[in-house]
């Protein structure tokens, strides 16, 4: 008997080891026997994920993949263990968003992303189609590349757009502070602090969305409680004995790369995998020169507006903007 669990599970980690053979399943975080639950509950069959496997390149690709009127989008990473490569692969189920009643299909927010580049229409179609549903979103890309704007985009055209979006810069937040900061505290904990305590940011961001830029730098000590969180839907205050449930959709930004940070010891390998349910690469606007010609116009609308003025670019000038490299991105451009 098949089992409809698949519809409301998030975050699945599959490992393959180097001969294509299903190795580890683990769902929502809990490893279980792979192969009579997996073939049960995932409604995939392991001939289904060869398939996927073998259409990725090497390295690390995303695939949408429709199997028995279900819609999975597919991460796959390549991985050195010992003298063989293995692979893992993140899946998410987003077939909740093909046929979302809430969705704004013809109401596409074109003030709030900017582009015309092939790179970012097919990184807004992945967002079209996740952002109906709770999956975490990792956005990877260097600084200035418009992490924060994307996250924003998700949550304006999702079904929480109504409730807060919380933005949390967790590199500027001193270490000291961030547990107190993120998950709150009761009275009493910390001289000087609040009468009747602090909520937290994490109960702030009920029913909507918390973003959590620069989370390379979220302190290693505070990586456990931050993955409890994500995995058991619940904060417990700074001198708590007691949990609270929150509804909080998480979206995390980074410029670094995690995985080698997770070899170094720097950052948890559980808490890596269970960001990195959908993880969306954002393109340098270097390479981005479609995108390049439309920023430009629009921040010259935008301070135009802003300050009264009517001043132009001329095509000359344009030109030489649209060659250079922008090693600081959209961030240097604007």
């Amino acid at each position: 008997m098949r089992n409809s669990s698949i519809g409301t599970c998030e975050s699945i980690v599959v490992i393959i080891d180097h001969e294509g053979r299903i190795d580890t399943v683990s769902i929502n975080n809990k490893q279980t026997s792979h192969l009579s639950l997996f073939q049960e509950n995932m409604l995939l069959e392991e001939v289904q994920w060869k398939k996927v496997f073998t259409a990725a390149p090497s390295g690390s690709t995303q695939l949408l993949s429709t199997y028995e009127g279900r819609t999975y989008l597919f991460t796959l990473h390549l991985v050195q263990a010992n003298s063989y490569i293995n692979q893992i692969v993140t899946l998410a189920n987003i077939s909740q968003s093909m046929f979302n009643p809430y969705s704004n299909e013809g109401q596409h927010k074109t003030d709030e992303l900017i582009m015309e580049s092939s790179a970012m229409k097919r990184i807004s179609k992945i967002i079209e189609t996740i952002a109906h549903v709770g999956s975490t979103v990792l956005l990877l890309g260097e600084s200035g590349v418009g992490k924060s704007q994307i996250a924003k985009f998700i949550h304006s055209t999702s079904t929480r757009s109504t409730q807060p979006f919380i933005s949390v810069n967790c590199g500027a937040i001193p270490e000291s502070l961030i547990e107190s900061e993120l998950f709150g505290y009761e009275e009493g904990t910390f001289t000087g602090g609040k009468k009747g305590g602090k909520v937290g940011l994490f109960e702030a961001a009920h029913k909507g969305t918390i973003f959590l830029d620069e989370i390379a730098e979220f302190p290693l000590n505070l990586q456990a409680k931050l993955l409890g969180v994500l995995q058991e839907n619940a904060v417990r205050k700074v001198g708590s004995t007691e949990e609270k449930k929150v509804d909080v959709r998480v979206i995390a930004a980074t410029n670094k790369n995690l995985q080698e940070l997770v070899e170094k010891k720097l950052f948890r390998e559980d808490l890596f995998y269970r960001l990195n349910v959908v993880p969306l690469t954002i393109p340098p606007l270097r390479e981005r020169e479609k995108d390049i010609h439309i920023l430009i116009d629009h921040f010259l609308f935008k301070y135009n507006t802003k300050y009264h003025l009517q001043k132009e670019i001329n095509d000359e000038v344009k030109k030489e903007l649209i060659q250079y490299k922008w090693p600081g991105n959209i961030r240097e451009l604007e």
